[in-house]
């Protein structure tokens, strides 16, 4: 991967990716995937890394994807009580 990079396109990929809400984290978490990506399958000849980086910002969004818990199944689970009142009398 000792190829040039074009900063300013590189600049408006990561600004996209911020603008969608993810973090300098995800950014390095997707860049950590993409390496991972080409070592398993090396990019084909002449397509330069960052190209191919910008071409894949969906496909790397998503294998890292945040998943954030809504519910916390840990614990003693909390019942509301008037789930547990006895209507029939």
């Amino acid at each position: 991967m000792n190829s040039q990079v074009n900063g300013p396109a590189m600049m408006k990929a990561f600004r996209k990716i911020l603008d969608t809400g993810r973090t300098y984290d995800d950014i390095r978490a997707m860049i950590a995937q993409f390496n991972k990506d080409i070592q398993a399958k090396p990019l084909t000849d002449g397509i330069p890394a960052w190209k191919a980086f910008i071409g894949r910002l969906d496909t790397l969004a998503n294998k890292v994807g945040r998943f954030e818990t809504e519910y916390d199944y840990d614990g003693d689970p909390k019942i509301d009580p008037r789930l547990m009142r006895d209507d029939n009398g």
